[in-house]
């Protein structure tokens, strides 16, 4: 019987030591996730794009709303698993820095249109993330818009178009070679 006892004392300690790591790494989880959502924290590696983010409409404006990076580049996702595989995949950034990968802004630079293509090619896909997690045919007031504008917007949203089809660089600008990189994807058939 005493056996018994010992190994029943020591399941549940066992049990017990399991979901108590189990608290503190979901706590450290969320916090390096809460961490990583930070602009700061993204241009720590895209430090190149500071000054183009900072100098547009997402980085400072009339109303004082600052866009955070992760607001367009990660928006809310569909779950948890699918936020987690993003986070899991964008830390090759990180590594490739700590490595020498980008050592210079002209390396930086040199990827970008790689980037920018990888994240062109995501948007495309995913129209009602990025730019739609804050921006919404719905909720335009259209009178106050150029007729120009308007025709574009009511075509776009009857087609079902994604913003970054005609918006592309409106934050970073558009590098070498982005403009013909985008009209390939966007308006090759």
């Amino acid at each position: 019987m005493g056996r018994k006892k010992n190994i029943k004392k020591t399941i549940i300690i066992t049990l017990g030591i399991g979901v108590f790591l189990s608290i503190i790494g979901f706590v450290i989880l969320k916090q390096s996730i809460d961490y990583t959502n930070k602009t700061e924290y993204c241009l720590s590696c895209h430090e190149p794009l500071r000054d183009s983010y900072l100098s547009s409409s997402h980085g400072q404006n009339k109303t004082g709303i600052q866009v955070q990076c992760v607001s367009c580049h990660a928006p809310l996702m569909e779950n948890d698993i699918e936020n987690l595989s993003h986070k899991f995949l964008a830390l090759k950034r990180p590594v490739a820095k700590f490595f020498g990968a980008l050592k210079t802004e002209d390396d930086f630079n040199n990827k970008r249109l790689e980037m920018a293509t990888n994240v062109w090619q995501w948007m495309k896909k995913s129209p009602e993330e990025g730019c739609r997690s804050c921006h919404s045919f719905k909720h335009m007031d259209l009178t106050k818009q150029e007729s120009r504008a308007v025709q574009h917007h009511l075509k776009a949203a009857k087609n079902g178009q994604t913003c970054i089809a005609c918006h592309a660089g409106i934050v970073h600008g558009m590098m070498e070679g982005g403009v013909k990189k985008h009209h390939e994807l966007f308006w090759s058939h």
